[in-house]
């Protein structure tokens, strides 16, 4: 590991230009990038490959879970999360396209369009994952997390369920399990709410509500890089490469931290979860850096 502690993960936009780019240029001009920006600390990089970045790298495309939630009378917020949760768990963990050597045969049909001098980026980051024996389980995981998260709630239990994922965005623990689809639902009623209270701001409200906006419900990795570059992943700060636009990643990166910092909350600062020192880093599709954002300096909104 560098001695800076920092992990190296790879969006998929500049994964793909890293992996196909001609003769390993692409590499090459970010590796420059880096030194002249002085990102690199220690003679080794540590690369951090989530489930979800591990999926979108394979290009890995699964079915639409038809998941059917059984509310229970009596039923608390928590016991709904958990068992939507397991039960989307068990659902993905029978799909045959996570199973250890169907990820595996995937990898290696890619790795075979993969031209030779990007080969060890690709063995390191995608290929050597997809050989863990529990790989699947550990995609199948975050993505039932996603699931429960994202899913729409009946109106009756609602708002206990709302309460209950905002209080996750403050616990300690399972730092790598990003809460940004949490956050994602808070900014959505904070938008409603402060467009109309506050006209004079409208402006700046839309440009950051257009950052929010995902691709569609099936955008994973998305959500995985701001959480991570806020706070870190298994207690190491991470550097995330990005080719979005910069005002995307911005405004992103201040409503996470804008949502996080809102949430009344009785627990003593000293044992909410703190904001690491990580970096997004947005990058040409030629590997060239163009804006570093420190997710320490980046201000709030509200």
């Amino acid at each position: 590991m560098p001695s800076s502690g920092r992990y190296f993960v790879f969006d998929t936009n500049i994964m793909n230009h890293l992996v196909t780019g001609a003769d390993g240029r692409v590499v090459e001009t970010l590796n420059e990038s880096l030194s002249s920006s002085n990102l690199i600390k220690g003679p080794e990089t540590a690369y951090c490959m989530t489930p979800f970045q591990v999926l979108e790298a394979l290009g890995t495309k699964l079915p639409v879970l038809d998941i059917e939630l059984d509310h229970r009378t009596g039923d608390t917020a928590p016991a709904l999360f958990d068992r939507l949760r397991e039960d989307s768990l068990q659902a993905y963990l029978a799909l045959p396209e996570l199973g250890q050597s169907g990820l595996e045969a995937r990898a290696r049909e890619r790795r075979s369009f993969i031209p030779q001098e990007c080969r060890e980026l690709f063995d390191i980051s995608v290929l050597g994952p997809t050989l863990l024996p529990d790989v699947g389980r550990q995609i199948a995981s975050s993505l039932a997390w996603d699931n429960a998260l994202k899913f729409s709630y009946p109106k009756a239990v609602a708002a206990e369920v709302d309460q209950f994922l905002s209080a996750l965005l403050l616990a300690k623990g399972g730092e790598h399990i990003s809460r940004f689809r949490v956050v994602k639902k808070l900014w959505d009623t904070f938008y409603r709410r402060a467009s109309q209270a506050h006209p004079e701001r409208i402006a700046e409200l839309n440009r950051v509500n257009k950052a929010m906006r995902l691709k569609s419900r099936r955008d994973f990795l998305d959500c995985d890089l701001i959480h991570l570059a806020c706070f870190g992943w298994f207690g190491d700060d991470v550097l995330v490469f990005t080719c979005d636009p910069p005002d995307t990643v911005l405004g992103r990166l201040s409503v996470y931290k804008s949502m996080i910092a809102a949430i009344p909350s009785e627990v003593p600062p000293k044992d909410l979860p703190k904001v690491r020192d990580g970096i997004v880093a947005c990058c040409t599709p030629r590997g060239e850096i163009t804006h570093l954002f420190p997710a320490q300096r980046v201000p709030t909104i509200i």
